[in-house]
């Protein structure tokens, strides 16, 4: 984070100092990842350069460890895993700072499934960066030419997002919706499992694609 932040301070131009400014939220991870997001969205007061690299903002980070998600995942379901799949890949096949995602196949109907497992201790870490992002952003106020901006509606922002981010029942609610609403557009949405999934771990069905972004810069650079 400290070399982040010396190319930050740099006398480079405007895109290396967006790249500067992406590493650094990216390598703090956690609730800093969605505040480089929101802030992405503020057109007027960021360069150009620096709005569309904090939008395309990733988590980087290793999963942890196998035994840990098998025992999260359990405690949850209240079950075996064995119970409830009969099969389950231990290594994960995708990682976030909040969770990862395992591929398993249920054992009632032979189904292949995506389940989401979100990391142990996340909440104290969310909790603890919010309380950091909240004090630097209420102290953005005092800046001469950026009292205009609603930086406790940003903060307020924030606090919805860590909500929703440490509870998979919002985002398993959020899939059934989109599955009905957009059903009728000819597009799919993973089914969820409602009764597989808490929140903690999100159990829905296991689709091969590939990310919306790189088909959109395909499509843009060889339509």
């Amino acid at each position: 984070a400290k070399y982040n932040w010396n190319k930050l301070r740099g006398r480079g131009d405007a895109t290396s100092r967006a790249v500067a400014a992406r590493e650094l939220f990216e390598s703090m991870g956690g609730l800093w990842i969605k505040a480089g997001q929101l802030l992405s969205l503020r057109t007027d007061i960021l360069s150009r350069e620096m709005a569309d690299e904090l939008s395309g903002l990733t988590y980087q980070t290793k999963g942890f460890a196998p035994e840990i998600a098998r025992n999260v995942v359990e405690t949850d379901l209240g079950k075996p895993i064995e119970a409830v799949f009969s099969y389950w890949e231990e290594m994960p096949f995708a990682a976030a700072s909040i969770s990862q995602v395992h591929r398993a196949r249920l054992r009632k109907n032979g189904r292949w499934v995506a389940v989401k497992v979100q990391r142990p201790g996340i909440q104290v870490v969310f909790a603890r960066d919010l309380r950091l992002i909240s004090g630097i952003i209420r102290r953005m106020r005092f800046i001469p030419g950026l009292q205009f901006i609603a930086w406790d509606g940003m903060v307020r922002e924030l606090e919805r997002m860590m909500g929703e981010e440490i509870d998979y029942r919002y985002e398993a609610a959020n899939l059934r919706r989109m599955r009905k609403q957009l059903r009728k557009h000819k597009v799919h949405v993973p089914k969820p499992y409602r009764r597989l999934c808490s929140e903690h771990i999100i159990v829905m069905e296991f689709i091969r694609g590939v990310l919306m972004t790189d088909y959109l810069i395909a499509n843009r650079n060889d339509p």
